[in-house]
């Protein structure tokens, strides 16, 4: 008597095979991924940011530290326009929230984009 089990992970066979699959190449798979999302990220919040002088929008841009890849925007209030502030006379400015929003509006395509990429990984070198 045999028993045959075919296993799948998100639609893709597993085999042997698939079980020794790089790692490293994955992980530079998907940085790359994350890379061209944080570009996105910068380019849209550039387009929503307040424009007074230009500088708060010119120190909008992604930054890799090796495999990851952050967004940021180094003028020194950044933060104030942002989250928002109070004045000194006391009334509170809303924050615009540019890199919040850009980042909600990028980051779901980063993820189906990794779980495409790495499942089309997984089907081609795994097999």
């Amino acid at each position: 008597m045999s028993l045959e089990v075919d296993v799948y992970c998100n639609g893709v066979p597993v085999t042997e095979r698939w079980l020794n699959v790089s790692e490293g190449e994955i992980r530079e798979l998907v940085s790359e991924i994350v890379w061209r999302g944080a570009q996105a990220i910068a380019e849209l919040a550039k387009g929503k940011v307040p424009v007074k002088t230009g500088r708060l929008q010119a120190s909008i841009r992604p930054v890799r530290y090796g495999e990851i890849s952050v967004v940021q925007a180094t003028a020194p209030y950044a933060l104030f326009v942002e989250k928002g502030h109070t004045t000194q006379s006391g009334s509170y400015v809303e924050g615009v929230f540019f890199l919040r929003d850009a980042a909600w509006m990028v980051i779901p395509q980063i993820g189906m984009e990794i779980t495409e990429e790495v499942n089309n990984y997984l089907r081609t070198r795994g097999t």
